[in-house]
């Protein structure tokens, strides 16, 4: 595992993919548990096919997103991508919150909030 350095103070984690159990997406939040860990901010948007990473309920991925939750990681989800898939908003990991204005929200942390980004 890639083990974050001191360069940076904030991680932004930005997620489209269904399962994040495999490749970069894995990697990327592998990287965000090593910078909770070390005391940096960390940021996890989840979009387009993402937000299927929050159910409470999907195993392993809830376990390892909740962790960094609990840790005290930000868990953001695009609202306007749960109404069009029809995401059961009742079965999300506890502490996630649902943005409105995805897009504006996304860019506002990108250029404001994190120092570190990490697209997959």
């Amino acid at each position: 595992m890639i083990e974050p350095d001191n360069k940076f103070d904030s991680l932004g984690i930005i997620i489209a993919r269904t399962s994040i159990m495999t490749g970069s997406a894995r990697q990327a939040v592998d990287f965000g548990m090593g910078a909770v860990k070390k005391g940096k901010s960390v940021g996890i948007f989840l979009i387009s096919d993402g937000i299927w990473n929050a159910l409470n309920d999907s195993g392993n991925v809830s376990e390892i997103i909740g962790q960094l939750v609990n840790d005290g990681a930000k868990l953001y989800i695009s609202d306007e991508h749960a109404r069009a898939a029809g995401f059961p908003k009742d079965r999300v990991i506890q502490g996630a919150e649902f943005i409105e204005d995805t897009y504006k929200a996304l860019v506002n942390s990108v250029m404001e909030e994190w120092d570190k980004v990490i697209i997959c």
